[in-house]
Parts: structure tokens; C-alpha cells; sequence
């Protein structure tokens, strides 16, 4: 959802909490997008939290790649943690609310700024408070589950498939590890300057508070990764179920390509664009030229290259109906083109080398070599 920081919209707004909430969350995302570089966060950081299976190695790390209303939601409860998160984050509103108003609107005004880092540390524990439920009835008892089940309606009443839904199930799981990076890095500060106030150093408070490393794999763990037999039903297993169908179901799927074949007309079709076989033709011979240009005067330097014919330049012939592959042999270091040497005599063999010897105004190029 977006708005415009306009004060005026602010007084006409129903639910001007509602606004600040999605302002910090936004700001929340690109406060945690800062963080998720080597420079901050080490490199086994960002694989762990990347991790899918508890029980398989990551192998890449992470980087960083609607909701219609309904008459009836399934009937999810917000757990103690939640519900105290979210009490958090509405009185913070409500204070930025009645500042904005007392400020006229100015978003740099220091009261502004203070709450609105208040009300974005706020969403953050309320998100990872929702992401770390283990419900113990049934999965639509999480606010991020029912959060789902809306999100696959369509504006017309209808379900959305597959192919809409799967890349939303993605961009969920991509922000949820962007928030726990971004919280990794929040509670390790957090627990340096604690210590730092009970009196230890610097450098002693950096080292006795838990790494970004511990933090993160510690919360992947518990909540990010597909549970093993007797582990307690997370939000994020739901989902990465959810869109393992998806994308099984996608890979399954016979889909209409975007290349036919009009046979009366005997026509290409390429994404409503039509070629008869003389456009084709016409376009792969540009392109060969094209690539003639660039084989001539940029590899075999002719700097003066005009479409003349290899025996017009002094090229040695390649008898191309004489190279064959043989796919059968598995010799280490086995090439067609070896075949080559052995029908010219060698004559090709070295050639561009030999001519840059032969050109006194190539001589600068051979001295580099």
C-alpha cells in the first residue's frame, strides 16, 4: 500500500495508525537491506539463514529478490508474545499520530523521528513474534497463515492459481529472512550495549555477546526451515510446503509456449509479431555478416575487412565438409578441430599468431603478448 507524507491526508484518514505502521514497516525493510552485506553480516550468516532443510547444506547465501477483503477469515489467535508486540507497536502509533499532528506534519521533526524508529523496532518484534508461533491446533491459527488464505482471492471472489500465488509465497520468505538479519543485527548491538552499561569493555562486550552467526541460526532453526519428524507446525513450514506444490505443479504443467507455426500462410509467430521464412532468412544472414565483421577485424585483426573472401585475405581454407566430430570418443583433450591440422598440413595451425609477426604495424600488439 502507499502514501504520501501529507499532513492534511493525515487528518482526513479514518486510520492514521494504520499509516505510520505501514511507513515504519517500509522503513523496517529498507533499514534491513542495509545490513545484509558481508560488511555487517558474515558470509556463514547470510548462508544460514538461506537454509531450507535443517538436515541439508546451503548452497547459496541470501540476497535480496494484494490483500482483497473477505466477509469471513479463518479464525486465527495471536499468541501472548503477539498480542503484547502488537499492543507495543499500536501505542507508539497512537503517540506518532497525535506528534504528527502537534508537529504540523514534519517528518524531521526530532519527536517524529524518535517515535517513528520506536514504532519500526515495534513491527519488527511483532513480525518476528509471528513468524516464531508454533500453533498447536491447527496452522490457520497463525496470523500469517489466515494472512495467506486471504491473499490467494482474487479482487473477484476467485482463488488464485499456482502460477499467480507461488512468486508471493517467495517474496513473503525473502522478507521474513530480510527482518531476521535485520533483527540478528538489533539484538547483538542491543547485547553489547548491555554489557558495556554493566560495566565491560568494548571489546569485551563484542566478544561475549552471541554473533550474528549464533543469532541467526539459531532463529532459522527453530522457524525458518522445514520441520523433521516430531517438530511443532511453524507458519514458514506451511508455506514452504505451499510453494513447493506450486512449484512442483508449475514445473508439471504444459503451458502454451510463444513461438507457432501458421501453416497457410507459412508464417512465424513470435508473441503476436508474424515472419514469413524470407524475414528469418534475412535476419540470420545480417547476423552472420555481423559476426563476420567481428571475426575479421576484431580477431583475425583485417582492420580493413569489406565481406572479401578468405582467399582474398590470405586465410587458409577450412575444409568444413571434412570436420566431423566423433561424440563417441572420450579421449582427454579430444577435439574435432585437431582434424583440421591434419587436412591443411598444419598451415592454420599458429596462423594468427605468425601474421601479427608479419605486421610491423601489429608490432606493439606483440610486444604485449
Amino acid at each position: 500500500m502507499e502514501y504520501e507524507v501529507d499532513p492534511d491526508d493525515l487528518d482526513k484518514s479514518d486510520d492514521a495508525q494504520l499509516r505510520f505502521i505501514h511507513i515504519a514497516f517500509d522503513r523496517l525493510v529498507n533499514h534491513a537491506k542495509a545490513v545484509i552485506t558481508p560488511d555487517v553480516v558474515s558470509w556463514n550468516a547470510l548462508f544460514e539463514v538461506n537454509r531450507k532443510e535443517l538436515m541439508k547444506e546451503r548452497t547459496k547465501p541470501f540476497h535480496f529478490r494484494f490483500k482483497p477483503e473477505t466477509q469471513r477469515r479463518p479464525p486465527f489467535k495471536l499468541s501472548i508474545r503477539q498480542q503484547s508486540a502488537y499492543n507495543v507497536m499500536m501505542e507508539h502509533a497512537d503517540d506518532l499520530t497525535d506528534a504528527w499532528k502537534e508537529n504540523g506534519g514534519d517528518p524531521e521533526a526530532p519527536e517524529i523521528v524518535r517515535l517513528l524508529d520506536l514504532l519500526e523496532t515495534a513491527v519488527l518484534e511483532l513480525y518476528i513474534s509471528i513468524l516464531d508461533h508454533f500453533t498447536k491446533d491447527t496452522e490457520y491459527g497463525s496470523v500469517l497463515v489466515s494472512f495467506l488464505t486471504v491473499l490467494s482471492v482474487r479482487a473477484d471472489g476467485t482463488w488464485e492459481g499456482y502460477a499467480g500465488f507461488t512468486p508471493k509465497l517467495s517474496a513473503i520468505m525473502a522478507i521474513s529472512r530480510l527482518c531476521i538479519i535485520k533483527y540478528a543485527v538489533d539484538q547483538r548491538a542491543k547485547a553489547i550495549k548491555q554489557k558495556i552499561q554493566q560495566g565491560q569493555s568494548q571489546e569485551e562486550a563484542e566478544e561475549n555477546s552471541p554473533s550474528h552467526f549464533a543469532l541467526i541460526s539459531e532463529m532459522t532453526g527453530r522457524f525458518m526451515v522445514g520441520g523433521g519428524e516430531g517438530w511443532e507446525t511453524t507458519p514458514t513450514q506451511f508455506i514452504i510446503r505451499l510453494r513447493n506444490f506450486g512449484m512442483a505443479a508449475q514445473n508439471n504443467t504444459a503451458a502454451h509456449g510463444s513461438v507457432s507455426w501458421d501453416k497457410s500462410r507459412e508464417e512465424l509467430i513470435y508473441k503476436g509479431i508474424r515472419l514469413s521464412v524470407l524475414d528469418v532468412q534475412a535476419m540470420m544472414r545480417l547476423a552472420v555478416q555481423q559476426l563476420e565483421t567481428i571475426l575479421y577485424k576484431y580477431l583475425l585483426l583485417f582492420t580493413e575487412y569489406s565481406e572479401q573472401t578468405p582467399a582474398e585475405l590470405g586465410l587458409p581454407e577450412i575444409p568444413w565438409d571434412q570436420l566431423l566430430d566423433n561424440a563417441a570418443d572420450e579421449t582427454i583433450g579430444h577435439s574435432f578441430i585437431d582434424k583440421l591440422f591434419q587436412h591443411d598440413g598444419g598451415a592454420s595451425k599458429g596462423w594468427v599468431v605468425f601474421s601479427l609477426l608479419r605486421r610491423k604495424h601489429l608490432s606493439h600488439i606483440h610486444t604485449i603478448l
